[in-house]
């Protein structure tokens, strides 16, 4: 048991640094810490002693995230991949030579415009369900996809291409 007249093994010989560090590793917060706690050896000031551990602990620390940065990235990179073949590729847009010579669209009752069932046009059916608010400018004319089940389409004269 120490004393408190035993210096080397009082209180106030004893020296105690906690370093903790936070960092964002992908999407989460990462904490380490290291805590040390050591008897001051004789002729060693305090200020050094704090820096000694302070150093150690420090390196503990950087040493923690050294090692699991590389397991992270490889999770990362594995959640990446598999995201990506998740996610069925775009369909390709449609040739819109193609589309304006088809056949098998009507005139609108009102005049203005085509009409056709998509699945007498399934590609671009496919390609308009990727599309904002299900229309797209295509050569001379934009197409929209409209019904209940998606199964109507309607193009209509446009002044530009995109």
């Amino acid at each position: 048991m120490s004393s408190s007249t035993d210096k080397r093994f009082s209180e106030e010989d004893r020296l105690h640094f906690r370093a903790k560090k936070t960092r964002k590793l992908a999407d989460a917060l990462v904490t380490f810490e290291a805590s040390i706690e050591r008897s001051r050896p004789s002729g060693v000031t305090v200020s050094d002693g704090f820096d000694g551990l302070a150093e150690e602990a420090n390196y503990a620390v950087e040493r923690a995230f050294s090692k699991l940065v590389p397991t992270v990235q490889h999770l990362v990179d594995s959640t990446l991949q598999e995201t990506r073949q998740a996610q069925p590729p775009r369909p390709v847009q449609p040739d819109p030579l193609v589309l304006e010579r088809s056949s098998g669209w009507k005139t609108h009752s009102t005049g203005k415009g085509e009409w056709t069932k998509a699945t007498e046009q399934n590609a671009l059916r496919e390609y308009l369900l990727t599309c904002k608010d299900k229309t797209a400018v295509l050569g001379n004319y934009r197409y929209k996809l409209w019904g209940s089940s998606d199964d109507m389409l309607s193009r209509w004269r446009h002044g530009g291409t995109k």
